[in-house]
């Protein structure tokens, strides 16, 4: 049966007692400075009889940064994540009609709220359900406290979690920021990425990057992916500035402009400027060090080997993706040999002919080739040339194409003995129904520890596959720890995928998502039934997720009867049972 889940670490327990008396604290705060401010506006006093008052806040407060600033910074980072976890703990319990205002009103948004409300509303309330029942501060409040001269580390990612806020809520974290990153000298890590940048928080703009290069010169890892509104004017100021005795963020090892509004030219200009960077988070990478290298070849530009390990082509969403323009033809497979001969991992938009190029990186680990430059291809011949030269050196191939072949998943497995992770996703899979050489006994992808493969273009797409496919790539993967498999096709029945876990001794399965490609809607489209589920939870002692039940052949009262069964026995196994795209 899967494994129970496992007590909370004393650590997050500590860190999160901690951080519940860190929000009331400045919750009681707020809340008697709120009553000083009304007893003033009531009574039209002199202020000077609440002094007293005021000056025993101010102390209070003080004292609390004081309490924290004597905090090592490893365990201020930890007191950190939690206290953001429990503000928004709590923010999600608010009425949804307060919670706009809370954020920057804190426990003074109820007045507010009510203030708004217009007066000639005679047949509704308007009134918030959940009436005084904030229990959360300002949201400024809260992120000043946790700013500390020895911290290193700062993990903004947390507040995406809020949701949509509003334009006042922008101002005042880009305020907040912007002082703080003149606190934090000794900051190496910092996160200010955000998914939906234009309604949620965080945000950065061009001036916290010049904040960065200016007061945090010990940088090595920055974050700052999908903020649309950075630029390249942003980056130069990560940069050493002689004038404005600037000392830049040289320091960098890792840093991430997913999907920001930079373009390659501006991110080649500043490349050298990062002699430790290994990691450039940037989906034109490969166009970059192309422009790079035709500066070097006319004499702009000196010759210089790059640490980068990780290159990534395949495309920004910011702008229209054109992918042609990406393709990895032979200059820039030449700019990658000769800029970055350290190489271990490429994402690259290919045909097949492309990939020979790709033979003399001597140092590869992981490859991710999509087979699409303007028009969908086909692996063929050439990759199986770069397969059987760079292939016993390699841990993960992911390959999305038109046409998977039996022939070329046959050459991955003969050539590449190490293989950990194999990613197959294309829209029709090509194999012959008998074929008595593919269904010998062999001993390849015995190290396999991840397995995905999708045919089929979406939910409706239904696929004929043999049935030999799935026990030849997986005949020897006892180890195997995560099975996703998105292909509707008869096949897939409880007979044979309980057969399969059988078979090939696949105990040792952590994750199991058995789904259809695409968007996963339709109930019943799998002939899989809840036998299967309790077949799965008995065989793989260590499941930890399975899914997707919408898809199976469930009734609704059999999943929910599975889901009860967990909460009851204590698993640490999470059932899906939703809608969801498999991409």
């Amino acid at each position: 049966m899967p494994p129970r889940k496992l007590a909370v670490a004393l650590q997050y327990l500590c860190s999160r007692k901690l951080s519940i008396q860190i929000v009331d604290f400045l919750l009681d705060i707020e809340k008697e400075a709120v009553k000083i401010q009304k007893q003033q506006q009531q009574n039209g006093t002199d202020p000077s009889i609440y002094t007293d008052r005021v000056v025993k806040l101010q102390q209070d407060y003080l004292g609390l940064v004081e309490y924290l600033g004597s905090i090592p910074g490893a365990l201020l980072e930890k007191i950190n994540e939690t206290t953001l976890e429990v503000y928004r703990e709590r923010y999600d319990l608010i009425d949804k009609g307060l919670s706009v205002w809370v954020l920057t009103k804190g426990v003074g948004a109820q007045e507010f709220y009510e203030a708004m409300i217009p007066t000639n509303t005679y047949y509704f309330d308007l009134t918030p359900s959940k009436k005084d029942q904030i229990d959360i501060p300002i949201l400024s409040s809260v992120l000043s406290v946790m700013i500390q001269p020895n911290l290193t580390v700062l993990n903004f990612k947390k507040l995406s979690l809020l949701s949509s806020v509003s334009e006042n809520v922008f101002s005042e974290f880009r305020t907040f920021l912007s002082s703080a990153l003149t606190k934090v000298p000794k900051l190496r890590s910092l996160t200010l990425c955000s998914h939906n940048s234009s309604n949620s928080l965080p945000q950065c703009t061009n001036e916290h990057l010049e904040l960065l290069g200016r007061f945090c010169p010990e940088l090595e890892f920055l974050d700052v992916s999908f903020n649309k509104n950075l630029t390249g004017e942003g980056l130069k100021h990560l940069v050493p500035n002689l004038d404005k005795n600037h000392p830049g963020c040289v320091k960098l090892k890792k840093l991430y402009i997913f999907d920001c509004g930079v373009f390659e030219k501006e991110v080649a200009k500043i490349l050298y400027s990062f002699p430790d960077l290994t990691y450039l988070g940037y989906k034109e990478t490969g166009k970059v060090l192309k422009t790079i290298h035709k500066g070097i070849e006319a004499g702009q530009e000196k010759f210089q080997e790059l640490k980068l390990t990780h290159i990534d082509n395949l495309g920004s969403k910011t702008r229209r993706l054109i992918a042609s323009a990406l393709r990895c033809k032979k200059p820039v497979a030449l700019a990658i040999s000769v800029l970055c001969p350290d190489v271990h991992n490429l994402k690259l938009r290919v045909c097949d002919d492309d990939v020979a190029n790709l033979c003399s990186l001597a140092r590869l680990e992981t490859v991710e080739l999509i087979y699409h430059v303007g028009s969908i291809g086909s692996p063929g011949p050439h990759t199986q040339t770069f397969l059987s030269l760079r292939g016993p050196q390699l841990s993960s191939i992911a390959l999305i194409c038109n046409t998977m072949s039996m022939a070329m998943l046959v050459t991955i497995a003969e050539n590449c003995p190490g293989l950990c992770q194999l990613w197959s996703r294309s829209n029709h899979l090509m194999a012959p129904y008998e074929d008595e050489t593919i269904k010998k006994t062999h001993s390849y992808l015995a190290n396999l520890k991840v397995l995905y493969i999708r045919v089929g273009e979406g939910e409706l797409s239904v696929t004929s596959i043999p049935e030999y496919v799935m026990p030849y790539l997986l005949r020897n993967a006892k180890d195997l720890r995560e099975l996703i498999v998105a292909i509707r096709s008869n096949i897939i029945n409880d007979y044979y995928i309980q057969k399969l876990v059988s078979d090939c001794e696949l105990f040792l399965l952590e994750k199991v998502m058995i789904v259809v490609p695409g968007l996963n809607s339709l109930q019943g489209i799998l002939k899989l039934k809840v036998n299967t589920v309790h077949a799965l939870m008995h065989l793989c002692p260590h499941l930890k997720k399975l899914g997707n039940l919408l898809s199976w052949d469930v009734a609704p009262e059999e999943a929910l009867e599975v889901e009860h069964l967990v909460a009851e026995m204590n698993y640490d196994l999470e059932v899906v049972n939703k809608k969801m795209t498999m991409r």
